[in-house]
């Protein structure tokens, strides 16, 4: 079952691709928490500054498109994918509207695929940030309130 699910999301083999990636997380830059809303978070610029340099020096490239499902429903699909040896890593996640601040349409679809992108790139390159927590209860425990790691 497990082996099923598996094939999916990553190739057979995803060593090269793993040992990459850990090399490139050595390189990747702090994120600076550059958005500001309710709380303050790293946008999907301020994460791709931080990382792609560091992704490209070791032949990986994290990409993103949409498509829709068999229930009609928009996804957001990524893939991390190892160039030298072409394994690669997916995900999918549902683009759920953003209908705040009287967001329609397009507006609301584009802020909704803005939040899929950038939960999608931090969970794919395993970059914790403590602004999902609403409360701040992180932030309180944290010396540096501007970088996440």
């Amino acid at each position: 079952m497990i082996d099923d699910i598996l094939k999916k999301f990553q190739s057979e083999n995803v060593n090269e691709l793993i040992t990459a990636l850990i090399e490139a997380k050595k390189e990747f830059l702090p994120v600076i928490k550059d958005g500001n809303g309710r709380f303050k978070y790293a946008s999907v610029d301020s994460i791709k500054d931080s990382v792609d340099k560091a992704l490209f020096n070791h032949c990986l490239s994290f990409d993103c498109y949409e498509d829709i499902d068999e229930k009609d429903r928009r996804i957001l699909i990524s893939v991390l994918t190892h160039g030298k040896s072409g394994q690669w890593r997916r995900s999918l996640c549902e683009i759920i509207p953003d209908t705040g601040n009287g967001r329609t349409g397009n507006q609301a679809h584009g802020s909704g695929k803005t939040y899929a992108r950038r939960y999608a790139m931090r969970d794919m390159l395993n970059i914790s940030d403590s602004d999902d927590d609403p409360d701040n209860n992180q932030e309180k425990k944290s010396s540096s309130k501007n970088t996440i790691s």
